[in-house]
C-alpha cells in the first residue's frame, strides 16, 4: 500500500495549485489523485480562465489579492506561459438593489487592500466604453464597478497542472478514482484513509 503525507484528490487548477504551493513551502511527500487521464482534464479544462478581483467574500478577495500578481508573473516565475491578459471586468448595475450590492462589495474590496477597483457612473461608462452604446443604456444607467487588473488567462487552466506535475514532490496518479474516504481527526493531527481504484 502506498501512502503520502499529503494526498490531494483532484488534479485540476485548485488541486494542482495546492500541490505546487505545498512543494514550494518545503513539503516533500505529496500525492495528487486524478480520475481523468491527465491533470486538468476535468472541469478545469472547460473553464474560460477568468481572473477577477471583484468578489463579495473576504476569503475570495484575499485570494485575488495574492493570485492576480502571481498570474502576472507566472511566465517568469514558473517558466510556463499563463496567457494572463488584464482586460478588466465591468459589473453593471441593472437596478438599485444591484447597485447597492456592488457598492457594498466595492467598499469591502477597498478596505481589504484592492486599490485598483473603481465605482463608476453611467457617464464614465459611456466615455470609457463607447462600444456599449450599441446596447440599451438601461443596462448600465445606474453605474458599475470596474477593475482594470481583472481579465483572463487563456492557458492558466493548463499551466498549473503542468507545473504541479513537474515540480511537486511526487507525480500525479491519473485515471484513479477515489471510492471511499475516512477522516480520522485528532487534536493536532488529521489523517485520511482512502481507497482508490484505477479506472
Amino acid at each position: 500500500m502506498q501512502t503520502a503525507e499529503v494526498v490531494i484528490i483532484g488534479g485540476g487548477i485548485v488541486g494542482s495549485s495546492i500541490a505546487y504551493h505545498l512543494a514550494a513551502a518545503g513539503c516533500t511527500d505529496i500525492l495528487v489523485i486524478e480520475r481523468e487521464t491527465a491533470q486538468g482534464k476535468g472541469s478545469t479544462c472547460k473553464s474560460m480562465g477568468g481572473v477577477r478581483a471583484q468578489f463579495s467574500t473576504p476569503v475570495n478577495i484575499q485570494m485575488s489579492l495574492y493570485s492576480i500578481p502571481f498570474y502576472a508573473d507566472f511566465d517568469e516565475r514558473l517558466g510556463h506561459p499563463a496567457g494572463y491578459r488584464p482586460q478588466g471586468y465591468l459589473f453593471c448595475a441593472t437596478h438599485e438593489k444591484h447597485l447597492a450590492y456592488l457598492r457594498t462589495n466595492y467598499l469591502k474590496q477597498v478596505a481589504m487592500g484592492l486599490k485598483e477597483v473603481q465605482l463608476i457612473t453611467a457617464d464614465e461608462i459611456r466615455n470609457r466604453f463607447p462600444q456599449l452604446r450599441a446596447y440599451k443604456e438601461k443596462l448600465y444607467e445606474l453605474g458599475a464597478t470596474w477593475a482594470a487588473m481583472s481579465g483572463s488567462g487563456s492557458t492558466i487552466v493548463g499551466a498549473f497542472p503542468d507545473v504541479s506535475s513537474r515540480d511537486a514532490a511526487r507525480s500525479a496518479f491519473p485515471g484513479v478514482r477515489t471510492e471511499t474516504a475516512e477522516v480520522l481527526g485528532g487534536e493536532s493531527r488529521d489523517a485520511s484513509r482512502s481507497r482508490a481504484t484505477r479506472e
